[in-house]
């Protein structure tokens, strides 16, 4: 749908931003977007708000952005921003500014843009309730450094949260903090802080469409950046930890001791609280098959998240080749909208399925990294076949 706009223009117009919005953070929430290009913002005349054009390649990638951008709040209890396709693109001797922006200390040194114009310094805003990051005293290519994770599994606590990120991002990450004011049936959301835009950036790509517990997470660029504890801000981790393998696991396997730059495996920790691959019991030397629920019930189900693009066929075949005379019935599930598919495989036994998730609790299949934990809830076989 277009909305107020005309022609082939592949620009959007965005209004109702606060009186002090920058335009870095018009940048960082549009920057996610396929085919973005630049941004300005315009300053309100008198007591009117200001707004901001956002310039894209295709007026179909304009649209995409503003439909998944529509309802954007900029700071919690406000209204949304409003965003429709602008009537024009935003001219060529109009040039981007948010490329870079200057530290307070540097103004006196500041000779202007490049591209001509008066010598004079960025104005001064008041500083907002989070620190931004200064871009003048990043290196050249760095960026921003905060993730808003959005989609978290419901009931997740704080503490929850600390361990998955220090489990599997290590040192790389500053902290994180949990967001979880929408009430008890709003997935909960996170602010998440890491040492560089480097590891922001692949943390973002391992957290995009992730599969925790049954939540879809939702990762993109905060538009401010994350204070730990001590700044004033959220709350920030203590040292990592090495966490054992499952007794049975083959050897090498372990989980993620470090930030992904060094290289190491992929693997979510499982929050107290949700279901985990390793069954009811905390800990690591539980039985081979010792795979149950709370109440003692046996658990012969694993749920299988982030599979490759695949049919069922492939995937049935994939369980008859690596699973054989152990699966009673799967169900594969993909919803064809983007999403990693998912799978539900009940086997024979509870020591069958134990096994499974011991071996392959994180494998690679067709270049995805398959995750695989116990499903909280039993299969039926009735309702599925083989």
């Amino acid at each position: 749908m277009v909305a107020g706009g005309g022609g082939n223009s592949a620009c959007l117009s965005v209004f109702g931003l606060p009186y002090d919005a920058a335009e870095r953070e018009v940048h960082v929430l549009f920057s996610g977007c396929p085919g973005y290009n630049r941004c300005i913002v315009v300053p309100g005349k008198g007591s009117q708000r200001p707004y901001a054009f956002v310039q894209f390649g295709e007026q179909q990638d304009a649209l995409s952005a503003m439909e998944s951008r529509q309802g954007t709040t900029w700071e919690e209890g406000v209204q949304p921003v409003s965003i429709e396709l602008a009537k024009r693109d935003i001219p060529d001797k109009f040039q981007p500014r948010q490329v870079r922006q200057y530290p307070l200390s540097d103004q006196a040194d500041y000779n202007g843009p490049s591209h001509g114009g008066a010598a004079v310094p960025p104005p001064a805003k008041r500083p907002r309730q989070e620190a931004l990051t200064q871009y003048g005293n990043q290196s050249e290519g760095d960026g921003p450094r905060t993730i808003h994770l959005g989609g978290l599994p419901l009931g997740l606590s704080q503490a929850d949260l600390d361990h998955f990120l220090q489990t599997n991002f290590g040192d790389s990450c500053l902290g994180g903090s949990l967001d979880a004011k929408g009430g008890a049936m709003a997935a909960p959301r996170a602010f998440v802080g890491f040492a560089s835009h480097q590891a922001a950036s692949e943390a973002q790509g391992m957290l995009e469409g992730f599969n925790w517990d049954g939540a879809q997470l939702r990762a993109e660029w905060a538009r401010t950046e994350f204070r730990p504890q001590g700044a004033g801000g959220g709350r920030a981790l203590a040292a990592p930890v090495s966490v054992p393998p499952p007794r049975g696991a083959p050897a090498g396997q372990r989980s993620w001791e470090g930030p992904p730059s060094q290289g190491r495996s992929w693997e979510v920790a499982p929050p107290s609280g949700h279901r985990s691959w390793e069954g009811a019991s905390p800990a690591w030397d539980q039985p081979r098959g010792g795979g149950q629920d709370r109440g003692g019930a046996v658990k012969c189900t694993l749920h299988f998240t982030n599979l490759p693009f695949m049919s069922e066929d492939d995937f049935s075949n994939f369980l008859g080749v690596t699973f054989p005379d152990q699966i009673v019935c799967a169900h594969f599930k993909d919803s064809r909208d983007g999403r990693p598919p998912v799978a539900w495989v009940l086997f024979t036994d509870d020591g069958h399925a134990a096994a499974a998730a011991h071996s392959h609790h994180s494998f690679d299949l067709q270049g995805s990294q398959v995750l695989v934990q116990y499903a909280r809830t039993e299969l039926d076989p009735s309702k599925f076949r083989r």
